[in-house]
């Protein structure tokens, strides 16, 4: 008499969902080695090194759940062998589709680069340990690092394919024929019509939970420049390629509806751009893979920047348009220049640090150790850094952003400085830190007396922001060079612990033709507003 096996517990059927995301599985994006856990196990992009780990780390977790439902032998059994087909089935899409995607790079001639996508299973972590949590140099380990040991797990893959130059023409947004060709079998394996066309009877429970996975897949397409010329039309020139790869991916049948866009242009780098063969690497389509819609704003929000990689744009203006009738006219500064007091530029040794502890790296061009240099460029020496936002195909319309960093939401901020008010309003820091943040308006008052009531602003304008995350601290940068203000830039400290102060803060100006710093500690206002 053949007895029959029970179905899972319903505690553990209901444990399962969790299982889908195994933990972090890494591939060397030059040899395609994989390691679990830090462990190199295959030198090989196909073997099946996911599908096996996922078996036996989901073969323990469903174990240990069954042991939590019964104490019986038979239900610890059950646990493993039902933890094992599920965490299988999910190695298994890891392990397929990172394989296809090497074979078909191979056939094609492109370089590719293949890296877990990483997101914590419960809430996001703090900010700086997003900021912290990857050595200086190694922006290829992870698309989304964490602290080790943390509750994390494996979401998807980010897959890099890098543009040799053949991909889209100087300047164009039309795929060559070939680049046509490779994006077009690299999109069927995200197409679910494709792969489950390919499904026979002999067809495995993994290769069919793979290919129903893809049904809820969310795919962001995201276009990279380097950083050589305007940086808005870098933004946007990669933001209308990354659109053109998002159609072929429409076209091979992923749903509209689960495919999104972005132009990043420069500010995500992945190699120094000092450097020619790193500007090169900096030129490429990211594909991201993940699960669902929570795992896809959990890597938005756990993107990290490689701030080592960025180098000074020189005393450029503004990225923006310079204003022009009425609207010029009321940017101008009502009594010209104003005296913010200070010292010249060039008596501070620290400038363009922030962040105790976390302001200097020991990475230069040539890879050789350079501790005296700061991990961005000084204010006066930078440029705005143009990201477009994340679009999605299906509406064209941003994707609508709901995290930012603690205290930094439509806040307001002001000091006095040498006896003028100067405030921030309308201050925002996305969590995702490829999110364009909105730009502030900045308020100048010339000479302010602070028993009188206060008069309309000398200046006003909104400038373009660059946000940079140290490991202590956000660096918030204000360019107001091309606005004919008082002042060329600003650069606020905002400590992650909200204390509602900043430190370490600077204001740039032009005095006595030469360029001269002081320092500010704006403060935050409860009221939203500058009064």
């Amino acid at each position: 008499m053949t007895r029959r096996i029970p179905a899972p517990p319903r505690a553990l059927a209901a444990l399962l969902p969790a299982l889908l995301l195994v933990p972090g599985c890494a591939t060397d994006p030059h040899t395609g080695a994989q390691s679990v856990a830090g462990i190199k196990v295959s030198d090989d992009p196909c073997a099946k090194t996911a599908t096996v780990v996922g078996g036996v780390l989901g073969a323990v977790a469903g174990t240990l759940i069954g042991s939590q439902v019964s104490k019986s032998t038979e239900a610890k059994v059950i646990g493993g062998v039902a933890g094992a087909g599920v965490g299988a089935a999910i190695g298994y899409n890891i392990d397929q589709r990172r394989c296809a995607l090497f074979q078909i790079a191979k056939e094609h001639h492109t370089q590719i680069a293949v890296a877990p996508v990483v997101v914590p299973k419960g809430d996001l972590p703090p900010a700086a340990t997003l900021a912290a949590a990857s050595p200086a140099g190694d922006a290829s380990a992870s698309a989304t690092p964490f602290t080790p040991g943390g509750d994390n797990a494996t979401a998807g893959l980010s897959v890099t394919l890098r543009d040799s130059g053949h991909q889209f023409a100087s300047g164009s947004d039309r795929l060559s024929p070939d680049a046509e060709s490779l994006f077009r079998e690299v999109a069927g394996q995200y197409a679910y019509p494709v792969q489950a066309a390919k499904l026979t009877n002999a067809s495995t429970p993994e290769q069919r939970a793979a290919v129903e996975s893809l049904k809820t897949k969310r795919i962001l397409l995201v276009g990279h420049t380097d950083d050589v010329g305007n940086s808005r039309d870098n933004a946007n020139l990669s933001e209308r390629r990354a659109a053109a790869v998002a159609r072929v991916f429409q076209q091979q049948g992923v749903p509209v509806a689960n495919l999104y866009f972005q132009g990043a242009g420069e500010t995500l780098p992945v190699a120094d751009n000092r450097a020619e063969d790193g500007r090169a690497a900096n030129r490429r389509v990211e594909i991201i893979d993940v699960t669902d819609d929570a795992a896809f704003r959990k890597f938005l929000a756990s993107r990290r920047q490689a701030l080592q990689f960025y180098r000074g744009g020189g005393p450029l203006a503004s990225a923006a348009p310079a204003a022009t009738g009425a609207k010029a006219a009321r940017a101008r500064p009502a009594a010209g220049f104003i005296d913010f007091g200070g010292v010249p530029e060039a008596a501070l040794a620290g400038a363009g640090d922030f962040g105790a502890g976390s302001a200097r790296v020991a990475v230069a061009a040539s890879g050789a150790a350079s501790p005296e240099r700061p991990v961005v460029p000084t204010c006066s020496a930078d440029r705005p850094r143009i990201s477009n936002r994340v679009k999605s195909l299906a509406t064209q319309a941003d994707l609508p952003m709901s995290d930012y960093l603690p205290g930094l939401y439509n806040s307001s901020w002001s000091d006095t400085v040498n006896g003028h008010l100067v405030g921030l309003t309308n201050v925002d820091v996305p969590r995702d830190p490829g999110a364009a943040a909105q730009k502030p308006t900045l308020l100048v008052w010339k000479g302010r007396d602070p028993k009188q009531k206060l008069p309309a602003a000398d200046f006003q304008a909104q400038p373009e922001v660059n946000v940079y995350r140290g490991s202590h601290a956000v660096l918030y940068r204000v360019f107001v060079t091309g606005q004919d203000g008082p002042m060329k830039c600003m650069d606020v400290v905002f400590p992650y612990t909200d204390t509602g102060e900043t430190r370490s803060s600077s204001l740039f100006y032009d005095n006595k033709s030469s360029v001269y710093v002081t320092s500010l500690e704006l403060r935050s206002l409860s009221g939203g507003a500058v009064r």
